[in-house]
């Protein structure tokens, strides 16, 4: 399996409780450490910037998939990550290049930390996932964190940093009916479960609730560190063409170094916030 790529640099329902005020931060330290959430309304050009990349579709891609015989993690868990493909103004496609997803090690690679639930199901179970994506100042790390229901398939995932400030979301369709039945219908183009969260936080879109836990597909435009889409591998892929098939290595997140982790709210933030889900 060649390490290279083809892209370019440029510019029954599951319980709501997996779902209220998820907050989450910048890059930090691996400890998760408390760090100081923006407070910020996301603005209508925020709002607008990503609902653009949200229904964005890629002509042409590198999918990126996880090697098989991982040791310490299940790798259908694991992200399936298209990049675009760009082309220039002859509309050729650019060299090839090594370093999506390896800007940091020998061959592309994904780190990642499993936290399991607590026994007595208050701590629900996550699984982190980062990844280097290149710049031209070197490289930046994004990532994602998935957080399980009570049924044992993803509910909600968050986005570590995205260019708009906004902590960006996604939420299983199940926990969206959930909470439409709960507190009413949404607006069109609107979400009910918007109203349970943080004026900086955003629910970007839903993913379907796939036969089993796996991990999803997700989305860098060319040359972006942002992640542009997400949503459930059952689903139908918005790449047209996969011009690459590239395997990666799954990682422990404790490989990188202190500067270089990610950093979410912490888990008793989580559960904190989940707990008025139990309210008639």
């Amino acid at each position: 399996m060649r390490r290279r790529h083809g892209c370019s640099r440029g510019a029954s329902p599951t319980r709501l409780s997996a779902v209220l005020a998820v907050a989450l931060a910048a890059c930090a330290s691996p400890e998760l450490d408390e760090p100081a959430l923006p407070s910020t309304q996301v603005t209508a050009d925020s709002r607008a910037d990503l609902d653009a990349r949200h229904r964005a579709e890629f002509q042409r891609a590198d999918l990126f998939k996880p090697a098989m015989d991982a040791a310490d993690l299940d790798p259908y868990q694991a992200p399936l990550v298209y990049v675009e493909c760009d082309s220039g103004d002859a509309g050729e496609l650019e060299p090839t290049r090594d370093d999506a997803l390896s800007a940091r090690a020998a061959s592309p690679a994904v780190y990642f930390r499993e936290e399991p639930a607590s026994p007595d199901g208050v701590r629900p179970r996550a699984i982190t996932f980062a990844w280097f994506v290149p710049t031209d100042d070197g490289a930046r790390l994004q990532g994602l964190r998935t957080t399980f229901g009570a049924g044992g398939r993803p509910a909600l995932v968050e986005i570590s940093a995205d260019r708009t400030g906004a902590a960006v979301l996604y939420a299983a369709r199940s926990l969206e009916r959930a909470a439409a039945e709960r507190l009413g219908e949404p607006l069109p183009d609107e979400f009910a479960l918007t109203a349970r969260l943080a004026p900086h936080q955003v629910l970007v879109g839903t993913f379907e609730d796939g036969p089993m836990a796996m991990g999803p597909y997700l989305y860098h435009g060319a040359g972006s560190t942002d992640v542009w889409n997400l949503h459930c591998r059952c689903e139908p892929t918005r790449a047209h063409e996969i011009r690459e098939l590239v395997e990666y290595r799954l990682r422990p997140l404790a490989e990188l170094e202190s500067d270089e982790a990610l950093s979410f709210a912490p888990f008793e933030q989580l559960v904190e916030a989940l707990r008025p889900a139990t309210d008639s």
